[in-house]
């Protein structure tokens, strides 16, 4: 989204943390980090979510097979 938008995004850092509950993530949480202004990364994060096939692919779960060859 920033590059679209024509941001540069200063010294950003992502660290995704998750808690397992038995034999599966029960939650995880996402900080992110930037010298560029909060207000700045807030604004990206909507439209950023939106398109970002991971969050997609955790709030909908896709169906999994397993193959054997």
């Amino acid at each position: 989204m920033a590059r679209k938008r024509g941001v540069d995004l200063l010294g950003l850092d992502l660290t995704a943390v998750g808690r397992y509950e038995g034999l599966k993530f029960g939650q995880i949480s996402v900080s992110i980090s930037s010298a560029s202004p909060r207000s700045v990364v807030q604004d990206l994060l909507p439209e950023a979510q939106r398109v970002c096939y991971v969050s997609n692919t955790l709030r909908q779960l896709p169906e999994l097979t397993v193959e054997v060859t």
